[in-house]
C-alpha cells in the first residue's frame, strides 16, 4: 500500500511538472513582454498587442501561477493606457470589460497583492469613480502593499486623479501613504511624483505641507 502511495505520488508530481513546463512555454513571450511593459511606457504596439488575447486566456484558463499574472496584468493595464475613448468607444469599452475580468480573477487567486487591488481601482475608476467602492479598493491596496516602490509610486499618483470625496473617504490610507513616502527610505519615488493636487490638498486640510503644495 505505502508503495502505491507513493507511485501515486510520483505520477501526481510528474504531471504537476509537465503542466507547469506546458504553462512557462505557452505563456513565455506574454511573461517577457509583460516585464518590458511594467518598466517601459513606450513599448512598441507590436511587441504589446500580440500579447493581449494571450492575456485573455488566463482567466478562462483558471490560470494562478504568479508570474503569468503580473505579466498580464502589465500587458493589460499598458493597453489599455492606449486606448482613448473619444476616437474608438468600442475598443476602449471592450479593453476596459476585458480588464476588469483579469483583475478579478488575479484577485481571487492573489486576494493579498496590493498591486492588483490598485489596478481594479484604477479601472472601475475609469468607468466611473464611486468613492465608497474606490477608497476600499485602495485601502486594501495600501494594507497589503504599504510600501512596495512601484505599487506605492503608481497609488500615491493616482492619489492626484481622484476626487474630493474619495480621497476623504480613504484619509486613513492616503496619509499612510504619505507617512511611507515621507520616510528617508523613499527619496527616489518622491522625486518620481507630482505635487499633491487641489483635491488632496482640499481632503487634508490640515497638513501644512499639503497645503504648501509638497507632500513632505
Amino acid at each position: 500500500m505505502l508503495r502505491l502511495s507513493l507511485f501515486a505520488l510520483s505520477l501526481l508530481c510528474v504531471y504537476l511538472a509537465a503542466l507547469d513546463f506546458r504553462e512557462q512555454y505557452r505563456f513565455a513571450d506574454l511573461i517577457s513582454v509583460g516585464r518590458e511593459a511594467d518598466i517601459n511606457p513606450k513599448i512598441p504596439n507590436k511587441r504589446l498587442r500580440p500579447q493581449v488575447k494571450y492575456a485573455l486566456e488566463i482567466p478562462a484558463a483558471g490560470i494562478c501561477r504568479t508570474d503569468i499574472l503580473k505579466a498580464g496584468a502589465a500587458v493589460l493595464i499598458r493597453d489599455l493606457d492606449r486606448q482613448n475613448p473619444d476616437q474608438d468607444y468600442e475598443s476602449w469599452a471592450a479593453a476596459i470589460s476585458v480588464a476588469e475580468g483579469f483583475f478579478l480573477h488575479a484577485l481571487s487567486c492573489m486576494p493579498a497583492d496590493g498591486n492588483i487591488w490598485l489596478r481594479l481601482a484604477i479601472v472601475r475608476q475609469q468607468i466611473a469613480e464611486e468613492p465608497v467602492e474606490t477608497a476600499r479598493l485602495l485601502s486594501l491596496s495600501q494594507h497589503y502593499a504599504p510600501s512596495e516602490a512601484g505599487v506605492l509610486r503608481i497609488r500615491m499618483q493616482f492619489w492626484n486623479t481622484l476626487s474630493e470625496r474619495s480621497l476623504q473617504l480613504a484619509l486613513p490610507a492616503i496619509k499612510a501613504d504619505i507617512r511611507t513616502l515621507c520616510s528617508d527610505r523613499t527619496l527616489l519615488i518622491r522625486r518620481l511624483i507630482s505635487p499633491p493636487a487641489t483635491a488632496v490638498q482640499l481632503a487634508l486640510p490640515s497638513d501644512q505641507h499639503i497645503q504648501t503644495g509638497k507632500w513632505c
